[in-house]
């Protein structure tokens, strides 16, 4: 079956289940379902193993367009958005909720078994036992994560890193830049690795980890701004992802409009009060307007009356000196 939000969300979301497994909006999913366009949003979600905010534990399904926040606390295979992921794929889908978990803990997935995790990301702190990941806790035998990324915070004991606690799989043009702690077996990127990494990153300064277990670190500097594309290799700058003046790349699925580096919105125009610093303005009034760029600048201009405001004149073009006296009556 589908499940199609809809784009709705469902809020302050409150399980307390401690002692019960697949705990989530939905506690199992599987044979061949999908979900997608959803948001769960400041949710409140306590149990025991597989647990998620969206789905305690998916079995053959597909999740699209989702995102969870809030907080989870349960034992293991814990994610902010899925605790356990067998034989499934998450596209496009995110989770800013923390986590808290006895065992295994990831920011998106807790655990992944044959799965794939595209386009996805995750920023909530996460806490946990062994097996501990920013975006996913432990994946193993013949799993992919790729063009998806971590800020989250990290923290746990055996088999910790910034992206994933343990790898079996594969991990493609990713990175993380989360604080990582652990006891053993700590990454900036990855805790552990028996798989493959191809173009994977972590940031060695705000991780305070300059060893992982596959990947390369690079300093904060060398993966902010708007001119990134030679550190970040085999990303894709021109379809998936968007480099940012002083900050991160994003995702550009999760961004409306264009954030590349030299682009910014137009400011919008500036209209002075009269010079004696009162709020009104006389019925007839010199008024100076500072707008961006010359052309048409459908600058509009109200009067309020009996507490509602009426349209009263407008301005429609702006000299090459960036300002225009306009005389409204």
């Amino acid at each position: 079956g589908t499940l199609n939000g809809q784009s709705f969300t469902v809020d302050r979301l409150f399980i307390d289940r401690g002692s019960s497994l697949n705990v989530g909006l939905i506690g199992y999913l599987g044979g061949g379902a999908l979900v997608e366009s959803i948001t769960v949003a400041d949710a409140d979600l306590s149990g025991d193993n597989n647990a998620g905010i969206l789905v305690g534990r998916a079995n053959d399904a597909d999740i699209n367009s989702a995102s969870s926040s809030g907080n989870i606390s349960a034992a293991s295979n814990i994610g902010g958005l899925v605790g356990y992921l067998s034989q499934s794929n998450i596209n496009s889908s995110y989770s800013t909720g923390d986590v808290d978990a006895s065992g295994a803990a990831g920011g998106l997935v807790g655990n992944m078994y044959l799965s794939h995790v595209h386009s996805g990301f995750s920023t909530g702190d996460v806490s946990g036992g062994d097996k501990v990941g920013g975006l996913v806790g432990t994946a193993f035998d013949d799993n992919n994560v790729s063009s998806s990324f971590s800020g989250s915070n990290v923290s746990g004991g055996n088999y910790v890193g910034g992206l994933l606690g343990e790898n079996n799989g594969e991990v493609e043009s990713s990175f993380s830049y989360g604080g990582v702690t652990g006891s053993s077996n700590v990454g900036g990127l990855l805790g552990y690795s028996a798989g493959g990494v191809v173009d994977g990153y972590w940031d060695t300064e705000s991780s305070g980890q300059t060893t992982s277990d596959g990947g390369s670190g690079l300093t904060t500097s060398e993966m902010q701004g708007c001119d990134i594309e030679g550190n970040l290799q085999g990303f894709d700058f021109e379809n998936t992802w968007s480099a940012r003046e002083y900050d991160y790349p994003a995702l550009r699925f999760f961004v409306s409009g264009d954030i590349s580096c030299g682009v910014s919105p137009p400011s919008p125009p500036t209209l002075l009060l009269p010079i004696d610093g009162s709020n009104q303005v006389p019925v007839t009034t010199n008024l100076s307007v500072t707008a961006e760029g010359t052309g048409l600048q459908n600058i509009t201009f109200y009067q309020n009356k009996s507490g509602s405001d009426s349209e009263i004149g407008s301005v429609i073009d702006v000299n090459a000196s960036n300002s225009e006296i306009a005389r409204v009556e």
